[in-house]
């Protein structure tokens, strides 16, 4: 379950093992305050038909994929600020 307020980054950056890189962008999306996210929800980014499209905001950058070949990265940070990853996934073209 995705928890209300809870902040969910994707990012095209590469991870270099301790940090990403910074020449590419990051968005942002927060679950609103009277939803939660369940297991197997489609939410996402970049189509009308999508639950949440709307409401993503950029974060920091150009997030903009490739064509050629890119990764994309979804996270979020825990109360500390630690990196929690959710999912990843590359492509080359």
């Amino acid at each position: 379950v995705l928890s209300p307020g809870l902040d969910i980054y994707v990012t095209d950056n590469a991870w270099m093992g301790t940090s990403f890189r910074t020449l590419e962008g990051t968005v942002k999306y927060t679950v609103p305050v009277d939803r939660t996210i369940t297991a197997g929800s489609v939410f996402g980014f970049g189509s009308d038909t999508l639950f949440g499209n709307g409401d993503w905001q950029s974060e920091s950058g150009s997030f903009a994929l490739s064509t050629s070949g890119d990764n994309l990265l979804a996270y979020c940070l825990d109360q500390s600020g630690n990196l929690n990853f959710l999912a990843g996934f590359y492509y080359s073209g």
